[in-house]
C-alpha cells in the first residue's frame, strides 16, 4: 500500500488588530498583579496563540452575535477575547461572567456619533 502524505498550505490567519478598549481591559480584568509586560503585549499574544471559534465556551456568557469571534488560549482557560471585523474589541474572564449574562453592546464602548456637518451654503447662510 502506498502512503502518500498531502501537505495542507493553509495561509496564516492575519492577527487581528487590538483595540484601546480590548488592551484597557485586559489590564483591569486579566493581567497579574506586579506583571512587567505590557498589557498591549500580553494581550497580543493571547490573541497569537489563542483559537478562534464562533461559539463561546460554557463559561461565557456572552451572547453570540454576527461577526463575533471568541478567542481562548490553552495557557490562560480563564480568559476570553472578543473579536469583531478583524479586531479585538474586549476582554471578559470567568469571574466576570459568572452569574451574568451579557450582550455583545453591553461589553464595549459604544464610539461617540458627531453631529452631522453642515455643508458650506448651510454655514453661510447661518453666519
Amino acid at each position: 500500500m502506498l502512503n502518500i502524505q498531502f501537505e495542507r498550505k493553509q495561509e496564516p490567519r492575519p492577527t487581528p488588530r487590538l483595540s484601546t478598549h480590548a488592551v484597557h481591559r485586559w489590564k483591569e480584568r486579566a493581567q497579574p498583579v506586579g506583571c512587567s509586560r505590557s498589557a498591549y503585549s500580553e494581550l497580543e499574544e493571547f490573541v497569537r496563540h489563542g483559537h478562534r471559534r464562533p461559539i463561546p465556551r460554557s463559561w461565557t456568557t456572552v451572547r453570540p452575535a454576527p461577526g463575533l469571534a471568541f478567542v481562548y488560549w490553552a495557557e490562560r482557560p480563564d480568559v476570553c477575547a472578543l473579536v469583531k471585523k478583524h479586531t479585538v474589541v474586549t476582554v471578559v474572564t470567568r469571574s466576570l461572567c459568572r452569574g451574568r449574562r451579557f450582550g455583545y453592546d453591553e461589553l464595549v464602548e459604544v464610539p461617540c456619533t458627531l453631529p452631522a456637518r453642515r455643508s458650506a451654503p448651510a454655514a453661510a447662510e447661518a453666519a
